[in-house]
Protein backbone atom coordinates (compact mmCIF):
# COMPACT_ATOMS: atom_id res chain seq x y z
CA UNK A 1 0.00 0.00 0.00
CA UNK A 2 1.54 3.31 -0.83
CA UNK A 3 1.88 6.04 1.83
CA UNK A 4 2.53 8.85 -0.63
CA UNK A 5 0.00 11.75 0.70
CA UNK A 6 -2.80 12.23 -1.53
CA UNK A 7 -3.25 15.09 -3.47
CA UNK A 8 -4.87 18.12 -2.36
CA UNK A 9 -5.72 21.30 -4.25
CA UNK A 10 -9.00 23.07 -5.65
CA UNK A 11 -11.75 20.96 -4.50
CA UNK A 12 -15.14 20.13 -6.90
CA UNK A 13 -16.82 22.44 -4.60
CA UNK A 14 -14.62 25.03 -5.27
CA UNK A 15 -14.49 25.07 -9.07
CA UNK A 16 -18.74 25.09 -8.67
CA UNK A 17 -18.49 28.13 -6.88
CA UNK A 18 -15.85 29.75 -9.03
CA UNK A 19 -18.06 28.66 -12.38
CA UNK A 20 -21.65 29.49 -10.67
CA UNK A 21 -19.74 32.96 -8.99
CA UNK A 22 -17.98 34.00 -12.50
CA UNK A 23 -21.69 33.07 -14.54
CA UNK A 24 -23.81 35.26 -11.98
CA UNK A 25 -21.60 38.05 -10.84
CA UNK A 26 -23.31 41.24 -9.80
CA UNK A 27 -23.97 42.10 -13.56
CA UNK A 28 -28.04 40.31 -12.64
CA UNK A 29 -28.18 43.45 -10.12
CA UNK A 30 -28.17 45.91 -12.48
CA UNK A 31 -29.41 44.32 -15.81
CA UNK A 32 -32.72 43.05 -13.72
CA UNK A 33 -34.40 45.66 -15.18
CA UNK A 34 -33.80 45.66 -18.18
CA UNK A 35 -34.27 42.19 -18.71
CA UNK A 36 -38.17 43.10 -17.81
CA UNK A 37 -38.29 45.51 -19.74
CA UNK A 38 -37.17 43.95 -22.79
CA UNK A 39 -38.92 41.15 -22.58
CA UNK A 40 -42.52 42.40 -21.41
CA UNK A 41 -42.41 41.15 -17.56
CA UNK A 42 -40.95 39.55 -15.22
CA UNK A 43 -43.00 36.34 -15.93
CA UNK A 44 -41.61 36.29 -19.75
CA UNK A 45 -38.09 36.85 -18.85
CA UNK A 46 -37.89 34.12 -15.89
CA UNK A 47 -39.44 31.63 -18.68
CA UNK A 48 -36.98 33.06 -21.42
CA UNK A 49 -34.16 31.42 -18.59
CA UNK A 50 -36.12 28.21 -18.24
CA UNK A 51 -35.46 27.77 -21.86
CA UNK A 52 -32.13 28.95 -21.56
CA UNK A 53 -31.62 25.68 -19.27
CA UNK A 54 -32.66 23.81 -22.24
CA UNK A 55 -30.34 25.21 -24.35
CA UNK A 56 -26.81 25.47 -22.16
CA UNK A 57 -27.25 22.43 -20.46
CA UNK A 58 -25.95 20.27 -23.39
CA UNK A 59 -23.16 22.48 -23.70
CA UNK A 60 -22.31 21.71 -20.46
CA UNK A 61 -22.61 18.18 -20.37
CA UNK A 62 -20.34 18.29 -23.83
CA UNK A 63 -17.75 20.07 -21.17
CA UNK A 64 -18.25 17.45 -18.38
CA UNK A 65 -17.57 14.57 -20.67
CA UNK A 66 -14.11 16.62 -22.07
CA UNK A 67 -12.92 17.55 -18.37
CA UNK A 68 -11.70 14.30 -17.53
CA UNK A 69 -11.08 13.12 -21.06
CA UNK A 70 -8.27 16.15 -21.24
CA UNK A 71 -7.77 17.23 -17.73
CA UNK A 72 -5.33 20.09 -18.94
CA UNK A 73 -5.93 23.98 -18.65
CA UNK A 74 -6.43 25.81 -22.06
CA UNK A 75 -10.48 24.65 -21.86
CA UNK A 76 -11.96 25.17 -24.92
CA UNK A 77 -8.75 25.67 -26.97
CA UNK A 78 -7.24 22.29 -25.65
CA UNK A 79 -10.20 20.29 -26.52
CA UNK A 80 -10.71 22.39 -29.98
CA UNK A 81 -6.47 21.56 -30.52
CA UNK A 82 -7.86 17.94 -29.55
CA UNK A 83 -10.41 17.25 -32.17
CA UNK A 84 -9.57 19.62 -35.17
CA UNK A 85 -5.55 20.54 -35.13
CA UNK A 86 -3.80 23.72 -34.29
CA UNK A 87 -5.61 26.24 -37.20
CA UNK A 88 -9.28 25.65 -34.94
CA UNK A 89 -7.18 25.44 -31.75
CA UNK A 90 -5.96 29.06 -32.99
CA UNK A 91 -8.68 30.15 -33.45
CA UNK A 92 -10.48 29.14 -30.58
CA UNK A 93 -7.72 30.22 -28.04
CA UNK A 94 -7.78 33.79 -29.24
CA UNK A 95 -11.89 34.16 -29.90
CA UNK A 96 -12.30 33.32 -26.14
CA UNK A 97 -8.78 35.84 -25.21
CA UNK A 98 -11.08 38.24 -26.89
CA UNK A 99 -14.29 37.53 -25.46
CA UNK A 100 -12.11 37.84 -22.24
CA UNK A 101 -9.97 41.18 -22.89
CA UNK A 102 -13.77 42.72 -23.75
CA UNK A 103 -15.70 41.95 -20.43
CA UNK A 104 -12.88 43.83 -18.23
CA UNK A 105 -14.79 46.65 -18.61
CA UNK A 106 -17.85 46.13 -18.21
CA UNK A 107 -17.42 44.36 -15.31
CA UNK A 108 -15.43 47.14 -14.18
CA UNK A 109 -18.70 49.50 -14.81
CA UNK A 110 -20.91 47.27 -12.77
CA UNK A 111 -18.96 47.11 -9.82
CA UNK A 112 -18.76 50.89 -9.93
CA UNK A 113 -22.38 50.95 -10.80
CA UNK A 114 -23.32 48.85 -8.14
CA UNK A 115 -20.69 50.77 -5.17
CA UNK A 116 -22.95 54.07 -6.80
CA UNK A 117 -25.85 53.08 -5.64
CA UNK A 118 -24.26 52.14 -2.23
CA UNK A 119 -22.24 55.19 -2.04
CA UNK A 120 -24.01 58.35 -3.55
CA UNK A 121 -21.07 60.23 -2.85
CA UNK A 122 -18.90 58.86 -5.65
CA UNK A 123 -20.57 59.95 -8.57
CA UNK A 124 -21.08 63.28 -6.67
CA UNK A 125 -20.12 66.68 -8.53
CA UNK A 126 -19.60 67.38 -12.21
CA UNK A 127 -18.91 64.60 -14.35
CA UNK A 128 -15.48 64.16 -16.60
CA UNK A 129 -17.35 63.29 -19.66
CA UNK A 130 -20.69 61.58 -21.26
CA UNK A 131 -20.74 58.83 -23.37
CA UNK A 132 -24.04 58.26 -24.83
CA UNK A 133 -26.45 59.52 -21.76
CA UNK A 134 -23.86 57.74 -19.30
CA UNK A 135 -22.06 60.43 -17.17
CA UNK A 136 -18.47 59.29 -16.21
CA UNK A 137 -16.65 60.37 -12.85
CA UNK A 138 -13.10 59.88 -12.22
CA UNK A 139 -13.51 58.27 -9.19
CA UNK A 140 -15.62 55.28 -10.89
CA UNK A 141 -12.40 55.55 -13.25
CA UNK A 142 -10.05 55.18 -10.30
CA UNK A 143 -12.11 52.20 -8.75
CA UNK A 144 -12.86 50.16 -11.70
CA UNK A 145 -9.32 50.23 -12.51
CA UNK A 146 -7.69 49.51 -8.83
CA UNK A 147 -10.69 46.36 -9.00
CA UNK A 148 -9.51 45.46 -12.17
CA UNK A 149 -5.61 45.01 -11.68
CA UNK A 150 -6.91 43.13 -8.48
CA UNK A 151 -8.81 40.73 -9.98
CA UNK A 152 -5.57 40.23 -12.29
CA UNK A 153 -2.91 39.77 -9.59
CA UNK A 154 -5.12 37.06 -7.47
CA UNK A 155 -5.48 35.18 -10.87
CA UNK A 156 -2.07 35.33 -11.45
CA UNK A 157 -1.36 33.95 -8.54
CA UNK A 158 -3.33 30.58 -9.65
CA UNK A 159 -6.66 29.27 -8.94
CA UNK A 160 -6.01 28.09 -5.88
CA UNK A 161 -5.50 31.43 -4.63
CA UNK A 162 -8.38 32.93 -6.36
CA UNK A 163 -10.60 29.51 -4.88
CA UNK A 164 -11.24 31.11 -1.16
CA UNK A 165 -11.74 34.36 -2.47
CA UNK A 166 -14.39 33.10 -4.89
CA UNK A 167 -16.22 30.40 -2.53
CA UNK A 168 -16.80 33.69 0.25
CA UNK A 169 -18.32 35.91 -2.61
CA UNK A 170 -20.20 33.27 -3.99
CA UNK A 171 -21.98 32.00 -0.64
CA UNK A 172 -22.76 36.06 -0.04
CA UNK A 173 -23.50 36.26 -3.39
CA UNK A 174 -26.52 33.75 -2.80
CA UNK A 175 -27.35 34.49 0.45
CA UNK A 176 -27.84 38.50 -0.37
CA UNK A 177 -30.12 37.00 -3.30
CA UNK A 178 -32.02 34.85 -1.31
CA UNK A 179 -32.65 37.68 1.73
CA UNK A 180 -33.64 40.24 -1.14
CA UNK A 181 -36.04 37.07 -3.22
CA UNK A 182 -37.66 35.87 0.77
CA UNK A 183 -37.99 40.01 1.34
CA UNK A 184 -39.64 39.94 -2.13
CA UNK A 185 -41.76 36.81 -1.05
CA UNK A 186 -43.10 38.16 2.13
CA UNK A 187 -43.93 41.67 1.42
CA UNK A 188 -45.04 41.62 -2.22
CA UNK A 189 -48.52 40.75 -3.57
CA UNK A 190 -48.81 38.79 -6.90
CA UNK A 191 -50.74 41.78 -8.55
CA UNK A 192 -47.26 43.00 -9.08
CA UNK A 193 -46.51 40.82 -11.77
CA UNK A 194 -49.46 42.14 -13.43
CA UNK A 195 -49.64 42.66 -16.63
CA UNK A 196 -48.46 38.88 -17.20
CA UNK A 197 -47.15 40.40 -20.52
CA UNK A 198 -46.93 44.06 -21.58
CA UNK A 199 -44.42 44.49 -24.49
CA UNK A 200 -43.02 48.08 -25.13
CA UNK A 201 -43.85 50.15 -28.32
CA UNK A 202 -41.19 49.44 -30.20
CA UNK A 203 -40.33 46.02 -29.35
CA UNK A 204 -39.75 43.38 -31.75
CA UNK A 205 -41.86 40.63 -30.06
CA UNK A 206 -46.00 40.86 -29.93
CA UNK A 207 -46.07 37.54 -27.89
CA UNK A 208 -45.71 35.74 -24.40
CA UNK A 209 -43.35 33.76 -25.67
CA UNK A 210 -41.94 35.80 -28.28
CA UNK A 211 -40.71 37.98 -25.32
CA UNK A 212 -39.47 35.02 -23.60
CA UNK A 213 -37.31 33.94 -26.57
CA UNK A 214 -36.16 37.67 -26.55
CA UNK A 215 -34.10 37.03 -23.60
CA UNK A 216 -32.15 34.48 -25.66
CA UNK A 217 -30.51 37.58 -27.38
CA UNK A 218 -28.45 38.40 -24.06
CA UNK A 219 -28.53 35.06 -22.00
CA UNK A 220 -25.59 34.09 -23.44
CA UNK A 221 -23.36 37.34 -22.05
CA UNK A 222 -24.98 36.49 -19.00
CA UNK A 223 -24.22 33.01 -18.51
CA UNK A 224 -20.74 33.21 -19.71
CA UNK A 225 -18.09 32.20 -16.88
CA UNK A 226 -18.31 28.27 -16.76
CA UNK A 227 -15.60 27.98 -18.98
CA UNK A 228 -13.14 29.18 -15.99
CA UNK A 229 -14.10 25.51 -14.48
CA UNK A 230 -11.92 23.49 -17.28
CA UNK A 231 -9.58 25.82 -18.10
CA UNK A 232 -8.04 25.55 -14.16
CA UNK A 233 -8.85 22.14 -14.08
CA UNK A 234 -4.67 21.23 -13.70
CA UNK A 235 -5.28 22.14 -10.47
CA UNK A 236 -8.09 19.93 -9.55
CA UNK A 237 -7.87 17.65 -6.83
CA UNK A 238 -9.38 13.85 -6.25
CA UNK A 239 -11.77 12.70 -8.81
CA UNK A 240 -11.87 14.75 -11.92
CA UNK A 241 -14.88 13.95 -13.08
CA UNK A 242 -16.24 15.09 -10.12
CA UNK A 243 -15.00 18.79 -11.37
CA UNK A 244 -16.26 18.11 -14.72
CA UNK A 245 -20.22 17.85 -13.42
CA UNK A 246 -19.53 20.97 -11.76
CA UNK A 247 -20.28 22.93 -15.36
CA UNK A 248 -23.39 21.10 -15.51
CA UNK A 249 -24.54 22.71 -11.73
CA UNK A 250 -22.86 25.89 -12.50
CA UNK A 251 -24.67 26.78 -15.72
CA UNK A 252 -28.09 24.63 -14.71
CA UNK A 253 -28.29 26.54 -11.08
CA UNK A 254 -27.70 29.90 -12.70
CA UNK A 255 -30.25 29.58 -15.26
CA UNK A 256 -32.67 28.76 -12.25
CA UNK A 257 -31.06 31.38 -9.94
CA UNK A 258 -31.93 34.08 -12.56
CA UNK A 259 -35.72 32.83 -13.45
CA UNK A 260 -36.10 32.80 -9.29
CA UNK A 261 -35.04 36.65 -8.78
CA UNK A 262 -37.04 37.82 -11.70
CA UNK A 263 -40.09 36.40 -10.11
CA UNK A 264 -39.35 37.10 -6.51
CA UNK A 265 -38.45 40.60 -7.71
CA UNK A 266 -41.39 41.18 -9.94
CA UNK A 267 -44.05 39.79 -7.62
CA UNK A 268 -42.30 42.38 -4.61
CA UNK A 269 -42.88 45.16 -6.22
CA UNK A 270 -45.10 46.42 -9.42
CA UNK A 271 -42.71 45.47 -12.33
CA UNK A 272 -43.80 48.62 -14.68
CA UNK A 273 -42.43 51.14 -11.59
CA UNK A 274 -39.12 49.15 -11.62
CA UNK A 275 -38.69 50.83 -15.48
CA UNK A 276 -39.05 53.93 -14.39
CA UNK A 277 -36.47 53.93 -11.44
CA UNK A 278 -32.97 55.16 -11.88
CA UNK A 279 -32.21 52.31 -9.56
CA UNK A 280 -31.94 48.31 -10.01
CA UNK A 281 -34.70 46.22 -8.84
CA UNK A 282 -32.76 44.35 -6.45
CA UNK A 283 -31.74 47.89 -4.37
CA UNK A 284 -35.40 48.51 -3.61
CA UNK A 285 -36.54 44.95 -2.35
CA UNK A 286 -36.49 46.40 1.45
CA UNK A 287 -38.09 49.91 0.71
Amino acid sequence: MSNSPEKKGVSAIDFFCIGFGAIVGVGWAVAINGWMANSGGPVPAAVGYLLCLLIMVPFGLVYAELVPMLPVAGGGSAFAYAAFGEKISFLSGWGAFGAFVAIIPWEAIQVTDVLAYLFPALTAGKPMYNIMGSDIYLTTIIIGTIFTILLFLLNRKGLSSAATLQKFLCVFLVASAVIGAVAGLVGGNIENIQPIYSPAEDASHHSFFGGAFGILCTAAFFLAGFETIPQGVEEAGGDVKKVGSTVVMSVGLACVFYALLLFCFGYAYSWQDFLTLPRPAASNMFK
